[in-house]
């Protein structure tokens, strides 16, 4: 998607919500699709996300970052949130599994479900899969779902 489509796109579905004092913009950010920032009232995306991904993936991420606007500062991914999501017409989770990203050149592996994932710089601190500790601790970290250095 152009980054003219994505703006447009973008500010049709946050005046339909009525959200006229924020803005779009674009990040550089390689592992996080978009933010929603309360201290500027921006709503942002990655450019690496919005050249490799399709325009549904795209407009989806869109809507769950209207979500965090509508749902509040200090929301986060819960109860509210999601409820919110469905109302917006987006998918209510915290991860996007189905964005395509810019593979980083650190790889581990989920000892559990065997997912892969990819890091642009050596983690400093354990990492836990993400699908994982969302399914089966309630989205918080948990050492059952460490990641282990592939590469």
């Amino acid at each position: 998607m152009t980054k003219t489509r994505f703006y447009a796109i973008g500010y049709d579905l946050m005046t339909e919500r009525g959200i006229c004092d924020w803005t779009l913009g674009t990040h550089n950010k390689k592992m996080s699709c978009g933010t929603c920032s309360f201290n500027d009232k921006k709503i942002s995306l990655s450019s690496h996300f919005l050249r490799l991904n399709s325009d549904d993936v795209i407009i989806n991420t869109i809507k769950h970052e209207i979500a965090h606007v509508l749902a509040g500062q200090g929301v986060g991914h819960g109860v509210v949130w999601k409820s919110i999501c469905r109302l917006v017409g987006c998918v209510p989770s915290r991860l996007n599994d189905i964005a395509i990203m810019p593979k980083g050149k650190w790889l581990y592996r989920c000892t559990t479900c065997e997912k892969e994932y990819t890091f642009h710089r050596k983690p400093k601190r354990r990492k836990g899969c993400g699908v994982c500790c969302e399914n089966y601790a309630g989205g918080k970290f948990d050492e059952r779902f460490v990641l282990e250095l592939k590469k």
